[in-house]
């Protein structure tokens, strides 16, 4: 059976098409908000790993990390605008982007986040090793600092401390 899409009309927010995006942000934000509690990864239990077992570790996202990559507008940007009430850029680069919500304390915290970012957690939620996190976050952005962007992770919360096996 053959799918029908019918055009919404959206009335005045037509002339508004990353809406969608913006409003996705403020549900990550609830989102992020109401999670569960737990223990953040710490760099330094990190660097305790030798290579070979790092390669093969299956890194979590923190129960309270969200992110949302979006290609067609700066949604970020436009969010953060808002939710701290920063004027508008009439210069704003209208590319994509992506944003990172983590609550590793009390309150929500967010940062940008390159595509490969996205990539790697959206891994790592799949349940892939580290390497294979890395190799499909290279893959969507081969220039991607790696070091960089796993320090970003450790530094906003957002990968949760492995539990014992």
């Amino acid at each position: 059976m053959a799918h029908v899409r019918q055009k919404l009309s959206l009335g005045p927010a037509a002339d508004l098409p990353y809406l969608g995006a913006v409003a996705r942000l403020d549900r990550c934000w609830t989102e992020s908000h109401l999670a569960a509690d737990a223990p953040a990864l710490q760099a330094a239990w990190l660097a305790q790993q030798a290579p070979e077992a790092l390669a093969r570790l299956r890194l979590q996202p923190h129960t309270a990390a969200r992110w949302q990559w979006c290609a067609e507008h700066p949604a970020y940007r436009l969010w953060q605008c808002q939710r701290e009430g920063l004027p508008w850029d009439a210069h704003l680069p209208w590319q994509g982007e992506g944003a990172l919500l983590t609550r590793p304390h009390d309150s929500v915290q967010w940062a940008p986040l390159p595509r490969a970012g996205c990539a790697l957690l959206d891994a790592c939620a799949a349940g892939a090793t580290f390497e294979d996190a890395a190799a499909q976050a290279l893959q969507a952005d081969p220039a991607a600092d790696l070091p960089a962007l796993v320090a970003l992770l450790l530094r906003t919360g957002a990968l949760r401390t492995p539990e014992p096996c």
